[in-house]
Order: structure tokens, then C-alpha cells, then sequence
């Protein structure tokens, strides 16, 4: 649920110590295989591909650097009520910056 702050404002609210840390079960072979599927879209070069492996070899505990959960971007779904119920107005969506 939104607070209002100010005028035209939200303030979003704060995840728990368990929202904030999770990251799900995963071994380093995994997180290996989905950043090779992930890197299959962006044409990188091999080396390029070699660097992020190679970063992705250095997690010793998945969800620690360089491997983190973080809030990547954030959709609010506006919507009205009317005499048939809620209806969806529009979504708005903003990508936060790193580390906020």
C-alpha cells in the first residue's frame, strides 16, 4: 500500500529484513546456466561473455556481490472504482536507481 507524502507524491513502503535479503535458492552452476541464457540476447562478443562468467564464478554464496537482489524497476497499476467494480486506469512505470 502507497502513503501519500506531499502533493503528487508516494512514499513506497519499506521491505523487511527478509524482503530486503532474499535471493532464491540457487547454486553457482545455476547462476552460471541463466546468465548464459541471459547473455544468448545481448550479442555480446566471447570475451564479453568471459568477464560476466567470470564475475558470476566469484559469488561464493549466492545474493552476495556481485550477485544481489535489488528493486529493479517499479510499476504502479492505477486504477478507478465505478458502479461494476475496479477497472484499470493506466500503469506508470520508473526504474529506480541503484542502490536507493
Amino acid at each position: 500500500m502507497l502513503t501519500p507524502s506531499e502533493a503528487n507524491d508516494f512514499v513506497l513502503p519499506t521491505p523487511t529484513e527478509a524482503e530486503a535479503s532474499c535471493f532464491p535458492p540457487a547454486t553457482s552452476a545455476e547462476i552460471a546456466a541463466a546468465l548464459r541464457q541471459a547473455l544468448r540476447g545481448y550479442g555480446m562478443q566471447n570475451a564479453e561473455h568471459e568477464r560476466w562468467l567470470q564475475l558470476a564464478a566469484s559469488v561464493a554464496v549466492p545474493g552476495d556481490a556481485p550477485s544481489y537482489i535489488a528493486v529493479s524497476k517499479v510499476r504502479l497499476r492505477i486504477e478507478t472504482r465505478n458502479a461494476k467494480g475496479w477497472s484499470e486506469t493506466t500503469t506508470i512505470e520508473f526504474i529506480p536507481p541503484m542502490g536507493c
